[in-house]
């Protein structure tokens, strides 16, 4: 039977809890017992009514928790990846699927249904107070999504918030990107998971597919640089405002650990081993994959452009 205790029993309460550990806080008590306090001598007409100490001191000690919970929360960055696509995306949200302190959707604005999420139609994307809804219940659920840089109104929407940081991906081997995108188009296979299996995606990827070889155009391999360009800026443009990482796929692969190690730093959780969840699909130079790899690199070289032939 829990302890009972009136307003005039305060000081007595008081003094007989003086040689005892605190379960809550000094301040905490002190704020409960003015309460009871108040709320005794509000009833003159009548009896003061006693207060169960326990049952406060345990409503003390459950406001607490729920102060320094929210306050651990405001710690967490909730965070999406901003990305062209064939730059990693997949690769390092599944990653990051992996640690114990994330829940990460793949492209929530493509493949919605697979993350409990409604589609948008067309009308609805276009209109401010549904897409900001949209992204508030996305978070409700996930730390973070992939939006690639083809969706600006979506990437408008996050740029308006606060309270999102934004890994910004990118490849330094553009053309390796392009055929990478082509390659992909043909054989409709743009994620192959790894043998860990666990997956971000839902487009039918298989293993094994006998990658192609391509013919790229002088003309087709400007205008997707330039795409890519005035993707990347306009993405930039709408994100100045946010807290920004960029990553390279390039460094992704050839520095795992160091940028996993600065992902996790800049997101505000501890550094763990996470490991790829998506198998890397091309191995052989761009030399080998683009048939007129002469033509191009002949047009390309010695500008700011230019592509290693490995």
């Amino acid at each position: 039977m829990a302890h009972v205790v009136n307003a005039r029993q305060i000081p007595q309460y008081r003094r007989s809890r003086a040689g005892r550990k605190p379960s809550v806080p000094d301040h905490v008590m002190g704020g409960m017992l003015r309460w009871i306090s108040e709320g005794a001598s509000a009833g003159a007409t009548r009896a003061a009514a006693p207060v169960r100490a326990g049952a406060l001191v345990a409503r003390a000690e459950n406001q607490t928790c729920e102060a320094m919970n929210t306050d651990r929360n405001k710690l967490k960055t909730n965070f999406f990846i901003c990305s062209d696509r064939r730059t990693g995306s997949h690769m390092l949200a599944s990653a990051l699927n992996q640690h114990s302190q994330l829940r990460m959707a793949g492209e929530i604005f493509v493949r919605p249904s697979r993350f409990g999420l409604r589609p948008l139609s067309q009308a609805e994307a276009s209109e401010t107070g549904v897409l900001d809804a949209y992204i508030d219940e996305a978070y409700a659920s996930f730390s973070g999504f992939i939006v690639h840089r083809n969706l600006p109104r979506c990437i408008e929407a996050l740029g308006r918030r606060q309270d999102v940081a934004v890994i910004f991906l990118s490849r330094r081997q553009w053309l390796a990107e392009f055929a990478s995108n082509r390659i992909a188009e043909h054989t409709q296979s743009w994620h192959v998971p790894s043998e860990a299996g666990e997956f971000l995606s839902d487009d039918g990827a298989r293993i094994g597919i006998t990658q192609p070889e391509i013919a790229v155009s002088v003309d087709d391999a400007l205008a997707y640089l330039d795409a890519i360009i005035r993707r990347e800026i306009g993405a930039l443009r709408q994100l100045r405002s946010l807290r920004q990482l960029p990553v390279m796929y390039e460094d992704l692969v050839d520095n795992w650990d160091d940028c996993i190690r600065r992902i996790c730093t800049f997101l505000n959780i501890p550094v763990e081993p996470l490991k790829p969840q998506t198998a890397r699909q091309e191995s052989r130079p761009i030399s080998s994959v683009i048939k007129n790899w002469g033509e191009i690199d002949r047009f390309f070289s010695g500008t700011r452009w230019s592509v290693p032939r490995n």
